[in-house]
């Protein structure tokens, strides 16, 4: 072990200077598909001094996930600087990128037994040696080492290390502007609607954003903008935790939304920690209670013809037995970023129970949203074909069914039932049980009413027309 004390004249061995941060950083965030597989443009700013002339400055604690290649680094006019090259070491590389992180702090040094060697300003990391400056200004090499520590308290930094090879026609101290994406950081909207008991639905739908970031730094005092859209990347489920917003005297504050481009934007009011491995939930609208509808819907035939020519195949023999999904629909009262909703309602001896969760698309306002919470325990249908039959010489096909629903729940139920005439792309309702209340050029929608504890049947027969419309 030797420690070494240097002149300080020696001041000038030292290429590298290191910059710290002038204030919170400004993000503006995208929407993140996946956990951790986000984007985001990250604004923030490094008080530098310049000894003027040649010199490698470096600048530790950038996002591992950082994208090189667009970094903009900015020095304004006054320092004269002039860029000859600039470099992202990822964490780890050349060895010492960790020790690199703590350029321009305050450290201590053991040796190989846990003896203190020296402590202060660490101002270089070499392989085998480290540059120190006392706190008489004096600068210390050491080597032969084994630890390194910070002050009780003091945050690590953590991410990539920044290099830029410049030339200041002036020195002093400058604030460095650094813009640039990075992965690793992203937002997704979350929703809750909560489904009021009785007749009337009606839902109370909290609207929350959850910020997940796992780009390999963490973030403080960030000033933060959502992007939400999808907007065309080059470069290409978060857990959800419910966010009681109170309203009120003591409301707190909501993102402000906005217009950039053709996307929508939310400024969050305040600015925000983001740990490393962490996700962050903020409210985006404050809470609003909304009418809404119950819809059970089966899809009693789910093939769609293809249509290349009529299928005269035999029917499927026996019945076919199938579920019926519970939907849930309602008017969105605001702009509605792609996210996952989740809707509760009352259980035995527990007034929130998750009910089901659904996935919505960007939604404008005053749109209707129509999601399907899953499979009605209670409700069952059986589909037969009674009759099929084929006149090649009147050039039509008939077939009849039968399709029977059972509801074995206390409560009557209507059910769409949804039938997509599969065998040709010509085609008539001859004759029904029950009226269909929506049809189109490739399904028909038959409202069934199904009472409780009970059964109900449809009916109805489909004609083929053969010769409209064949190749």
């Amino acid at each position: 072990m030797r420690r070494e004390p240097l002149a300080l004249a020696l001041l000038a061995l030292v290429p590298a200077a290191a910059a710290a941060a002038a204030s919170g950083p400004a993000l503006t965030i995208y929407p993140d598909a996946d956990a951790g597989a986000g984007y985001a443009i990250v604004r923030e700013t490094r008080d530098v001094r310049l000894r003027g002339g040649a010199e490698v400055l470096r600048i530790p604690g950038l996002p591992a996930q950082m994208d090189a290649d667009g970094l903009l680094p900015d020095f304004p006019r006054a320092a004269g600087a002039r860029i000859d090259w600039q470099r992202v070491l990822a964490p780890g590389a050349g060895g010492t990128a960790q020790l690199d992180a703590l350029l321009g702090r305050g450290v201590s040094v053991r040796g190989p037994n846990g003896q203190p060697l020296a402590a202060g300003t660490l101002l270089r990391v070499d392989r085998d040696t480290l540059t120190l400056r006392d706190a008489s200004g004096q600068l210390e090499l050491v080597r032969e080492w084994s630890a390194v520590s910070l002050g009780a308290g003091e945050p690590v930094p953590r991410g990539a290390m920044l290099e830029i090879a410049l030339g200041a026609a002036h020195a002093g101290s400058y604030p460095l502007t650094l813009t640039y994406p990075t992965r690793g950081l992203g937002w997704r909207a979350t929703y809750t609607a909560d489904l009021a008991p009785g007749a009337d639905c009606r839902i109370d739908f909290h609207a929350a954003a959850s910020l997940s970031n796992q780009g390999g730094r963490d973030w403080h005092d960030a000033a933060i903008t959502l992007l939400a859209g999808k907007p065309r990347l080059a470069q290409q489920p978060l857990p959800m935790m419910r966010l009681a917003v109170a309203m009120g005297a003591n409301a707190p504050a909501l993102p402000v939304p906005a217009t950039i481009g053709d996307y929508r934007s939310f400024a969050l009011p305040q600015r925000v920690d983001l740990p490393d491995g962490s996700s962050t939930v903020v409210p985006l609208y404050a809470p609003a209670t909304l009418a809404c509808a119950r819809r059970y819907v089966a899809t009693i035939e789910g093939q769609r013809g293809v249509y290349e020519a009529p299928d005269l195949g035999p029917p499927q023999p026996g019945a076919q037995h199938g579920a019926v999904e519970s939907q849930l629909g309602f008017t969105a009262a605001h702009a509605l970023p792609s996210g996952v909703v989740r809707v509760y309602g009352a259980g035995i001896g527990n007034p929130v129970e998750l009910l089901g969760e659904a996935n919505i698309d960007d939604t404008p306002p005053d749109t209707h949203v129509e999601l399907t919470l899953g499979e009605a325990f209670d409700l069952r249908t059986t589909r037969e074909v009674t009759a099929f039959a084929v006149d090649k010489a009147a050039g039509h096909a008939d077939e009849s069914f039968r399709v029977t629903v059972r509801n074995t729940g206390d409560a009557a139920r209507t059910v769409a039932l949804r039938e997509f005439p599969w065998r040709w792309r010509a085609w008539t309702l001859l004759a029904s049980s029950v009226a269909p209340a929506q049809r189109d050029a490739t399904r028909l929608d038959f409202p069934l009413r199904v009472p409780a504890g009970g059964s109900a049947v449809l009916t109805f027969t489909l004609r083929y027309e053969l010769t409209t419309g064949s190749p």
